[in-house]
């Protein structure tokens, strides 16, 4: 479709993308439980890797430090002088795939707003082995106390006390000029 084309959808574009990150967001909130287990599975394993490569790591990096200092000053000047010519380049071909990123979020959430396979992406995933489904909030019924806050007065000093009223001073006299006089 392109930009000139009259469409006849219900919202702008701007809505369905918003409507496509959210599910998207939403999908990718769906595989954390079984992440959050295969990473807490391989935590021990990988904590005791590094506990045997950090010394070594940091010492082979303390004596390598000088010479890459020595190293990035000597070049940083043509560095520089090539990222100016990239720069352009990089940020064209960054806007034209954020442009493709937004309209592939439009045309998700579209399916999304519209109602197509939106069954298929509400179907909870299943949970890993020895998870259990929790419910994120306890639901209040009616029965169930409102809870009282106790909220501290903004000044402390007033803290038990009353609040005077406050008095309203004199209107201030203006000097006459000397020339007036």
């Amino acid at each position: 479709m392109t930009t000139t084309e009259k469409t006849k959808d219900r919202f702008p574009d701007a809505v369905y993308a918003a409507a496509g990150v959210g599910e998207l967001a939403y999908q990718q909130l769906r595989k954390l439980p079984a992440a959050t287990a295969e990473l807490r599975e391989q935590l021990p394993t990988r904590l005791a890797e590094l506990r045997t490569e950090l010394p070594a790591k940091v010492a082979e990096l303390r004596s390598e430090l000088p010479a890459k200092a020595a190293e990035l000053r000597s070049e940083l000047p043509a560095k520089a002088a090539e990222l100016r010519t990239e720069i352009p380049a990089a940020l064209s071909t960054l806007v034209a795939d954020a442009f493709t990123a937004y309209r592939r979020m439009v045309k998700r959430g579209r399916k999304v707003v519209d109602g197509r396979d939106i069954h298929a992406t509400l179907t909870p995933a299943p949970l890993p082995e020895g998870v259990e489904a929790k419910p994120v909030v306890e639901p209040i019924g009616m029965d169930t106390p409102t809870p009282q806050l106790d909220v501290a007065p903004a000044n402390p000093a007033l803290n038990g006390a009353e609040a005077k009223p406050v008095k309203k001073s004199a209107p201030v006299k203006r000097a006459k000029p000397a020339d007036e006089n």
